[in-house]
């Protein structure tokens, strides 16, 4: 797809077909005023937000297209938009008619490369958008406009940025699936740089140096398996929202200068597998929201995550914390100085403060009875908790009393024997696996109901009561004659149903 600026709020929206609000980070930097234009498409009901996307349906994106190919039906090069292949290799080869051209989208599956000469862009000096898919570019890149705001550069072939390529007034830098080694060795200032994504390049191996780009916000470099550390400098981007280094294996450590990072929100390390710990100033990070950090070595958790009051999401599964310390120190709430029973090396500290913890993931951490703390019905925000595939036969009765809980995982908790009475919100109940459960008492308002292989469940108490719309009993070879005359009640079966709603 070939673009100029839009002219009207239909071309905006046409840019805007399921993606995330970084398009908005360009349209500002391009003087186009991208919030005022996504209010005016959100009241005409052209445009919807959901989780952080922007979604335009298809008719709306038509209609751009046409507009954009009624400005010149026989001359692509001087539409606002390309989107067919043959009109995008014209427009490259002919280079004619193209002055007027601010954006170049081709994004092809074929596995086949395609070869284009630099100066094929040479006259494009509007050109702010430029996303290529397994294009490789030859010759002088100083030839490629200084205009450039949006680079998007899937499977960049070469294994360094050339240093005539000039990048000073990028906002968003993406290569994924790239070869470079290293991005940057000269010491030019990409002051404009909000993100930048490196994602799935598998020989970047050098630390960066974020004194270049003291305007970053995202800084993504999931699944870059050769990049071992992290430049201290990463502590001054005082803008910085966002860190995913996620299944970044071999990268050991953290920079201590990350904790600065006042701004940042999300963390992810998740699949870090050498990462054994945290640092102990993590609680200084006090707009952090989500910290992940699922699958790494870390088994223990500082005691200054109290602090980070503004803590919706938390996920430790496959860290085996349980190893050196109680779980009182992952999500205790609300009791400083209570009393916990010791076992081997357990740290006893408390999370006041963490009353905003929406999500709570403690998937195999190999947590046993005693693990989980008496009151974790304290935790008043808490939306989601997982604890499946941990070690543990029975839970605290305060469960019930988590005002907010819509779902609770159990799959493979295979010691688990009895569940308590479930919280009063609760959508959402998955126990599959739970082989050694015998029964459970039920909220009212589950509307899902998973005990798939529970063979020695016998009860399922309230089960007169709730308005399921998905249950599933499959495997439960156990239960009582009053169960399976309700079933075949209600539903038309006694046991190893799966059923979607009732007759």
């Amino acid at each position: 797809m070939i673009l100029r600026r839009p002219c009207s709020w239909i071309l905006l929206a046409s840019l805007m077909v399921v993606v995330q609000r970084m398009p908005v980070k360009v349209l500002n930097a391009s003087g186009l005023f991208a919030e005022i234009g996504i209010i005016v498409l959100k009241e005409r009901c052209l445009l919807e937000e959901n989780a952080g996307r922007l979604m335009m349906h298809d008719l709306v994106r038509d209609m751009g297209r046409a507009i954009a190919r009624e400005e010149s039906p026989y001359y692509p090069g001087k539409r606002s938009r390309l989107w067919f292949y043959e009109d995008i290799l014209s427009t490259l080869r002919d280079q004619k008619r193209i002055e007027e051209v601010e954006g170049i989208v081709y994004d092809s599956s074929a596995l086949d490369e395609l070869i284009v000469n630099a100066e094929a862009f040479a006259r494009m000096s509007r050109l702010r958008l430029l996303k290529l898919n397994g294009v490789n570019v030859h010759g002088n890149y100083g030839l490629i406009s200084k205009e450039l705001r949006w680079l998007h550069w899937y499977r960049f072939s070469l294994n360094f940025r050339p240093n005539d390529f000039y990048m000073g007034n990028l906002v968003i830098l993406e290569m994924q699936h790239s070869n470079l080694r290293e991005v940057w060795k000269d010491d030019r200032l990409l002051g404009n740089l909000k993100v930048l994504n490196l994602s799935h390049s598998h020989f970047l191996t050098g630390a960066l140096n974020f004194m270049k780009v003291p305007k970053l916000e995202e800084l993504i470099l999931n699944d870059c398996t050769e990049l071992v550390d992290i430049h201290q400098s990463i502590g001054n981007l005082e803008r910085l929202l966002l860190v995913d280094l996620s299944n970044c294996k071999k990268l050991k450590r953290l920079p201590g200068s990350i904790c600065r990072i006042s701004s940042l929100r999300i963390l992810n390390i998740s699949g870090c597998s050498k990462v054994g710990k945290l640092r102990e100033d993590t609680g200084e990070m006090a707009s952090l929201e989500k910290l992940l950090v699922e699958g790494t070595a870390i088994i223990q958790v500082p005691s200054s995550i109290t602090r980070l009051q503004n803590l919706t999401d938390l996920s430790l599964c496959g860290c085996k914390v349980a190893n050196l310390s109680s779980i009182y120190s992952l999500i205790w709430s609300l009791v400083p100085t209570m009393t916990v029973p010791r076992s081997n090396n357990m740290l006893i500290s408390s999370l006041d403060g963490l009353t905003s913890l929406q999500s709570l993931k403690l998937r195999d951490c190999n947590l046993s009875d005693g693990a989980i703390p008496v009151d974790i019905g304290s935790l008043p925000s808490l939306v989601e908790l997982d604890l499946s595939k941990n070690n543990f036969s029975h839970l605290p009765d305060s469960i019930s009393r988590l005002p907010e809980l819509f779902y609770l995982l159990l799959e493979d908790c295979v010691m688990l024997k009895t569940l308590p009475k479930m919280p009063p919100e609760l959508h959402t109940l998955s126990a599959a696996n739970c082989r050694r459960l015998e029964r459970i008492i039920s909220g009212s308002n589950i509307r899902s109901l998973n005990l798939l292989d529970c063979p020695r469940l016998t009860e399922i108490s309230g089960l007169d009561k709730l308005a399921v719309v998905d249950i599933c009993l499959q495997g439960c070879e156990s239960l009582s004659a009053k169960v399976r005359r309700f079933l075949l009640q209600e539903y038309g079966c006694n046991k190893g149903a799966i059923i979607r709603e009732r007759n």
